[in-house]
């Protein structure tokens, strides 16, 4: 495979190796430390939360409302809108969910003085029994994860437990973002699972057109669609 320049006209589906349950626990927490960077610069995730759950929170200032983020990493997105809520006033509770022990007692380390975030660890698959349903459901960098026969069944989990927004952003696969990623973390992302996973992730991203796909197939007849996002993202929604 060229380095720079890999055939990327088929998603790869190679396992990352943060991953692995036996993967170095130092390399794991560091790859979750540099999310926070991550997501905030080669990400739009926060521009997306603000434009599509924080400007909604303001219909109902004085209500709590619940956010739901599934493959929530180091948690550092939960921390994040907890922040930006208080900041506008608001209330929202943020329930992190991922199925590795080892993320989620990272996540609940760095969260634990937040009473409005709380952390799961459980696979996705428990939110199809589940009773509970939260305003929003979110997840960033999640569904490429998944071996491709869950995509569908992932998506209409998680909109099963949506009461109002359910959002999805992952990475556009693209030789733009493979380039611009393999240049920016071989500098910026060392000692980590970053720079081998990040690439990764890239050539197990999506196109336009295979989002549209996954979205017609789990969710007919719903309000539905796909938008790109700079940096590199795209982004699927669904509203109630």
């Amino acid at each position: 495979m060229n380095p720079l320049w890999p055939d990327l006209s088929v998603r790869a589906d190679e396992p990352e190796l943060m991953d692995d349950p036996t993967s170095s626990e130092e390399h794991l927490r560091r790859t979750l430390a540099q999310f926070a960077a991550i997501n905030r610069y080669l990400t739009p995730c926060h521009r997306l939360l603000a434009r599509c759950v924080l400007s909604t929170l303001r219909d109902e200032p004085g209500r709590t409302w619940t956010l739901l983020d599934v493959g929530a990493g180091g948690g550092d997105v939960a921390r994040w809108m907890d922040r930006q809520a208080a900041r506008r006033g608001l209330r929202l509770r943020t329930t992190c969910l991922d199925h590795d022990p080892r993320v989620a007692a990272f996540a609940r380390e760095r969260s634990q003085h937040l009473q409005d975030v709380e952390v799961l660890q459980a696979d996705v698959e428990v939110l199809a029994d589940a009773e509970r349903q939260w305003d929003f459901v979110f997840a960033n960098h999640f569904l490429h994860h998944l071996p491709a026969e869950r995509f569908v069944g992932t998506i209409q989990t998680m909109f099963k437990v949506t009461r109002r927004r359910l959002l999805i952003s992952d990475i556009h696969r693209s030789h733009a973002n493979y380039l611009g990623y393999t240049l920016l973390a071989a500098l910026l992302l060392p000692r980590s699972f970053a720079f081998y996973d990040g690439r990764l992730s890239i050539r197990k991203g999506f196109t336009m057109a295979e989002c549209q796909s996954l979205l017609d197939e789990a969710l007919p007849g719903q309000t539905c669609r796909v938008r790109r996002m700079a940096p590199g993202h795209l982004v699927l929604m669904a509203d109630r």
